[in-house]
Order: C-alpha cells, then structure tokens, then sequence
C-alpha cells in the first residue's frame, strides 16, 4: 500500500482484451466522479463505476454485498471481507461532506461516523479513497495549491468557478457556459456531463495534482483519524 493522491494508473504489462485488469469502483455521485473515473481507463485497464452509491457505510455494505453475489468475498474471521485476489481491485470513493462551514461546528458524531466508515471498508478490504471535505479538491489541484489547514468544500466550489472562467482554448460550447454571468461550478458543472469539457485539463495537469496533494499528505501525516487528513487513496495499480 501507498500513500497517494488519486489516481495512479499504472498499465506496464502487455495484455490481451480478455486478460484487462478490472477495477471496480464505487461512488456517491451520479456525475462527477464516474465520468473522472472511467476516464482513467486504456487499453490495459477497465474500470467500471457504480456510481449513485450513496457515502460511508451505506457505501461500503453496497460494496460488500456486490462481492457476495459475485463471489469475491466471504465470511471469513467473523466478518464479511473481500478473497485476497481481489482485495485491490474494488474501491469505494466518497467525501466526507461537513455539514457546517464552521470547522469549530463540526459535530463529533460526524467525526466518529466518517472515520468508523473508513475503518470498517478497510477491515473488509476495500480500498478507500475519500475526500475532506469534497472530490472537487481533487480537481481543484489541477489548476492551483490550496490552503493547509481544513476548509468547507463551497470555497472549492468558489475557487473552481474562477479557474473555469480562464481555461485557455475551450470549447466553443464550454466557453458560452463559463462566459455566463450567472456560471458557477456547481450548478453548471458538478452536476451535468457537461463536466467533460474540462476533462482534457485534468489530464494535461494530473502531474501537478499529484504532486500538490502529495504535499498535503505529508503536511497533515502525523494526524491520526481521517476526518483530520484532506484525502487519502491508494495506488491503483495493474
């Protein structure tokens, strides 16, 4: 296991179509993150999103319960985990979603909540990939540094308004959206496969993001629980 920022794709190994590592990966959201995902996949690589998964541990039992069906997991040391062969193959990525823009408001029970969420998938044998406070830090990092200590995902969302209003050379159709005077990231973005527009930036940037969320991996490494850290994943790797 290792500690980086989402997602390193790894493909060195020659295969034939029948022999493409699968990843199975599920998510909370509907739009964003699947289309992100699978846009990771290549000729050695397939990933299949369920997305609309719901976060937490309603996630992780909907992960779980898929492998029981397919056979890839078990009851096994008085608690359902995933075969060995498949422990690194499926994923669940959710955020942490605070519900106040006030980090002194954080409730304990959301703490607790999100970190037990954590622990239980990786007892299971899931891989985890989460946010704090939402997936949009993630993308976020594409395009600049941001702040070290903690912060509510509404300033990602103000933050990525402005950086998608100057995308050098876009889309014709793209440009009339952020060109709007009513555009937000949010609304005209987050939400809509009009999110593939800016999916050729983060391509061209992921080396950046990496390497900025690298930085805050190692700035906040000494915390121990999860809901202290901004994000954490593994290496997907095949």
């Amino acid at each position: 296991m290792s500690e980086i920022l989402p997602w390193d794709v790894h493909s060195n190994e020659e295969r034939t179509p029948d022999e493409l590592t699968t990843f199975i990966v599920f998510c909370e959201d509907g739009v964003c993150e699947p289309l992100y995902l699978k846009s990771l996949a290549g000729e050695k690589v397939k990933i299949n999103v369920i997305d609309n998964s719901r976060e937490g541990d309603t996630q992780v039992s909907k992960a779980l319960k898929h492998c029981l069906r397919e056979g890839n997991a078990q009851w096994i040391e008085e608690q359902y985990k995933l075969l060995e062969d498949v422990k690194d193959l499926v994923w669940c990525v959710y955020d942490r979603d605070l519900k106040s823009e006030n980090m002194e408001e954080i409730a304990e029970e959301d703490c607790i909540s999100f970190d037990n969420s954590i622990i239980n998938a990786e007892r299971a044998g899931l891989k985890v990939a989460w946010s704090n406070d939402c997936f949009e830090l993630w993308i976020l990092l594409h395009f600049e540094d941001v702040p070290l200590k903690p912060f509510h995902r509404n300033y990602i969302y103000d933050r990525l308004t402005e950086r998608c209003k100057t995308l050098p050379d876009q889309h014709p159709f793209l440009e009339k959206i952020t060109t709007n005077d009513r555009f937000n990231y949010k609304e005209s973005l987050k939400q809509n496969k009009r999110f593939t527009y800016i999916l050729s930036y983060l391509r061209e940037n992921r080396s950046d993001a990496i390497e900025r969320a690298n930085a805050l991996v190692q700035h906040h490494e000494k915390k121990t629980f999860p809901s202290a850290k901004p994000m954490y994943s593994y290496t997907l790797s095949c």
